[in-house]
């Protein structure tokens, strides 16, 4: 699947930048949105959504403004959403099992991954979520 943006979403710019030099790692080229708040994220988000780009969305699960389950609940529910458009990856050092069904049960949401994402973390999630390192992001 190819990916215009990847959205880096978490209350921490720590993280934020951390997550950002990551994926530059795997694709030098990949236009990067950090938002530590999830509602300008929201924001941005729809208006990429809505002119059909193709979204990568890392996504914290605990924020104190709106959680990433709140955020994620928040977009199934958006009529600008399209099939295909969107793939949510939440990125917590709150990964606990009893989120497991909850963060699953969005068609756009491939995964759960726990902090500190590392480079050796995020290669064996692409590769099996994509069946390669590449995201293959669209220049």
């Amino acid at each position: 699947m190819k990916y215009d943006t990847v959205y880096i979403v978490d209350d921490s710019s720590l993280y934020c930048l951390a997550h950002t030099q990551l994926f530059k790692k795997i694709d030098t080229d990949v236009e990067i949105k950090k938002f530590s708040d999830p509602l300008r994220a929201l924001t941005s988000l729809r208006r990429d959504l809505l002119n059909n780009k193709k979204i990568f969305l890392v996504l914290d699960i605990e924020m104190p403004e709106m959680t990433g389950i709140e955020m994620v609940t928040y977009i199934a529910k958006a009529d600008y959403l399209k099939q295909g458009h969107l793939n949510v990856l939440f990125v917590s050092s709150a990964i606990k099992n009893y989120l497991h069904e909850t963060v699953m049960e969005h068609l756009f949401v491939s995964g759960k991954l726990e902090k500190p994402l590392t480079l050796s973390k995020l290669n064996a999630y692409i590769k099996e979520q994509f069946g390669s390192i590449s995201l293959e992001i669209v220049a």
